[in-house]
């Protein structure tokens, strides 16, 4: 009777404290039982309105709260499962507020991450379609997940010897749902990076999940409120969380993104309504104000789940005391990731086209020695840079006492189709097609042709073989067609426009170090066709000349974006000898208007080419522009073979010079030496303004048209304003030549571009 008489006194204390009945039932039974009650926690999903767990679970540790089970659903089961695992609520609010979410929610990699030879090619289509048995394939989301899934798996490393959720310090479940089926299914054992991936595959949003005969999408669909199942394991007392969707109000569903997440989320909701009079205690924190989207608001939405557990700290605090009454829980010790991290095999899975060998050739993993987590995510980052990817992620298993390391990819189809729009003050409006192919004809092979078709239309065909294992060392066949126009001026007035056709034929070997740099070396045949447009007759129809060279060049390339990069460089250095070994003229009632000895020669002769421009950040929102050139022709025939077309904000062509102050092609150089200053601020995220200034040295070729003064030096100044838009970033440019020698147009120029370029 003495040892009963407190439990019964701790029973009315918890019906007087306001606890419910049944509640207070439960644990005097259990005290009855000298059984310390088992608190489960539920965690619902909600997108970014998920976060406010996180201020939940800080108000649950000052009460002395720690649940013995979780369950999570979409954001509550990342919540959940890093809690599970032994990271603390600091710690995770912490991760969240260091996170940029608009790259972690994307397949984005920077592009110094991408192999030299793809990055012309990345990022720069308004749609890419898949191409499979001659068949286009809509896919199934619009992002994969590559860069939760690189995070997650991070994060998760210290499981990688656990594969039973149970056996977490603290047990977890999560759960999905099935697009085959229709039903919930239980996520409790395996790779918990990619069960949480798999809990808030937001349809449409992210691509489901192939998980044995299931096709997995987020689980809020169907149950996003997993109280019974924590019951289930045991939970005497349940603490639910709820940041999920409600009914939705008429005047709420007016945007077309609204009616779907709502017609999705459905049986969800009214799942969560069956669901929530299991609960015992029920926290729903006011995020009335936020989207599921609103990621960038996580430090607000987080202190929003604070103030509602704050809320119920009183009733938290006296659960937490008559618990310890009872008996006092261990501290939950959190999993760590072995030390050192071996890993002495790599498996490949997922792969249909490209082989095992060669994916773990570009993986270039060290085995059987201490590696960091870095060098795994470097080895995915190495992978998914290729281009030949959708997805890479990777978990780690013991087998027999010996670390295998899974990589797990998803190719992209065989064919891809990428198409854009763009226009520019230059090229106009026009149409940007591109297709890629790969292991067509050879293993190992790329093929890719990318055009712009507009008046002055751009062409590129591409067929590249790799021929190590790493891939760093490839042949190359090389197809360049491009037309353009160049004005002559005579005291700052165009007297004539010619049109420039232009083909090039190359054979080349070249050579990757790293992802950034670029060795090529090999022959070219190049076309130059010259016809008159415009202005005074110039006594002939066309103009062509043959040339056959031998090259050599080095490229580096580590800007971190192709839109408005931030920082890295880009230097192009290309040296060449030039052989005219022909020449054909179509001339006006067969007169000749010139001595053919002044303009054509047949000696061998020298090109060599510097173009390099560098970011250095001063800030994170603002970088120092710095880029220069230098160029020179050596043909002591002072034939017109080989020029430099300089002019515009851009570079518009493998022969062009971008020079602010000056129109597209205003000038033809022979000699080109110069340089320029910016201040290229981010106003936010999209917006951008720079500010720059050049200055250069010219030499003008012996032409058809020979300027009185062949030497000039221009100096220009300008401010562009960029958008990254959904159609592409949009530039535009206000310039003026500060000092034109009286050679070019005086005044200001503006120059636009509007979308991808080619």
């Amino acid at each position: 009777m003495r040892d009963l008489l407190p439990k019964i006194i701790l029973f009315l204390i918890y019906i007087l404290s306001g606890y419910p009945q049944l509640e207070a039932q439960r644990l005097a039974l259990l005290a009855e039982k000298q059984e310390r009650p088992k608190i489960g926690l539920v965690l619902s999903g909600g997108g970014a309105k998920g976060m406010a767990h996180v201020g939940v679970l800080k108000i649950l540790e000052k009460a002395g709260i720690c649940p013995d089970y979780i369950t999570g659903t979409s954001m509550g089961s990342i919540i959940g499962g890093l809690y599970a695992i032994g990271y603390r609520a600091d710690t995770l609010e912490q991760l969240i507020l260091a996170q940029d979410w608009d790259e972690v929610l994307s397949d984005r990699i920077p592009l110094d991450r991408v192999i030299f030879e793809e990055k012309p090619f990345f990022e720069n289509q308004l749609a890419e379609f898949d191409f499979e048995n001659w068949q286009l394939q809509v896919p199934s989301g619009l992002n994969q997940g590559q860069q939760i899934s690189k995070l997650l798996s991070r994060l998760t490393l210290p499981t990688m010897l656990v594969e039973d959720f149970n056996h977490y310090p603290i047990p977890f479940l999560c759960n999905g749902s099935d697009m085959i089926s229709g039903q919930s299914v239980t996520l409790d054992r395996g790779d918990l990076a990619e069960a949480m991936r798999t809990s808030m595959a937001i349809p449409t949003l992210f691509t489901p999940i192939r998980r044995d005969t299931n096709l997995l999408v987020d689980g809020g669909l169907v149950h996003n409120f997993a109280v019974r199942e924590v019951v289930d394991m045991g939970a005497d007392i349940v603490i639910g969380v709820y940041t999920g969707r409600q009914k939705a109000e008429m005047d709420r569903l007016t945007g077309l993104s609204d009616v779907l997440l709502q017609s999705f989320f459905l049986m969800g909701i009214e799942d969560a309504k069956q669901q929530l009079p299991l609960c015992d205690i029920y926290i729903e924190p006011d995020l009335s104000r936020f989207s599921a989207s609103r990621f960038h608001a996580a430090d607000s939405i987080m202190h929003q789940g604070e103030i509602a557990a704050r809320a119920m700290l009183p009733r938290l605090q006296q659960l937490a005391d008559s618990i310890q009454a009872l008996g006092v829980k261990d501290p939950v010790p959190a999993l760590k990731t072995p030390e050192p991290l071996i890993i002495h095999q790599v498996e490949v899975i997922g792969n249909r086209r490209i082989s095992g060998y060669e994916i773990s050739g570009r993986f270039d993993l060290r085995l059987g020695r201490p590696i960091r987590v870095e060098d795994i995510e470097e080895g995915i980052d190495r992978l998914f840079g290729t281009n030949a990817f959708d997805k890479v992620t990777y978990h780690i298993r013991q087998i027999n006492g010996r670390n295998h390391l899974l990589l797990k990819v998803v190719e992209k189809p065989q064919t891809i189709l990428k198409a854009a729009i763009n226009y520019d003050s230059y090229h106009e409006a026009g149409f940007l097609l591109g297709i890629i192919r790969r292991n067509l004809w050879l293993p190992s092979s790329r093929l890719v042709m990318v055009s712009k078709v507009a008046d002055n239309y751009r062409f590129h065909l591409n067929y590249l073989k790799y021929i190590s294992r790493n891939q760093r060392s490839s042949l190359a066949a090389d197809l360049q067609m491009n037309r353009d126009e160049i004005p002559i001026l005579k005291k700052g007035i165009t007297e004539r426009e010619y049109r420039l056709s232009e083909s090039l034929i190359e054979l080349n070997w070249q050579y990757r170090f790293g992802h950034n740099v670029m060795w090529s070396t090999g022959l070219q045949r190049e076309r130059l066709a010259f016809s008159p447009k415009s202005g005074t007759d110039p006594g002939f129809r066309k103009l062509v000349f043959t040339n056959h060279n031998i090259y050599a060049g080095l490229d580096i390339n580590s800007l971190d974006r192709n839109i408005f990069p931030r920082k890295g460089m880009l230097v192009q250095v290309e040296g060449k000898l030039i052989n005219n070994n022909r020449y054909r003229l179509k001339e006006v009632n067969n007169i000749i208007p010139f001595d053919p000895d002044t303009i054509f020669g047949f000696r061998s002769y020298f090109k060599l080419t510097l173009q390099a421009q560098a970011f250095v950040p001063v800030h994170s929102k603002a970088s120092l522009r710095l880029y220069g050139f230098a160029g020179s022709v050596w043909n002591p025939e002072n034939t017109f073979g080989d020029f430099y077309l300089i002019g515009s904000p851009q570079r518009l062509g493998r022969r062009h010079i971008s020079f602010i102050g000056l129109d597209a092609n205003e000038q033809v150089a022979s000699v080109a030496l110069g340089g320029g200053l910016g201040w290229q601020q981010m106003i936010n995220r999209n917006l951008m303004l720079r500010l720059e200034t050049n200055m250069g040295f010219f030499q003008s070729p012996e032409s058809l048209d020979t300027p009185i003064d062949r030497d000039i030096v221009l100096w220009g100044l300008g401010a562009t304003v960029g958008y990254q838009s959904f159609i592409g970033p949009i530039d535009f440019t206000f310039s003026l030549p500060l000092k034109t020698n009286g050679t070019v147009q005086s005044g200001l120029k503006t120059f636009l571009s509007i979308g991808h370029r080619f």
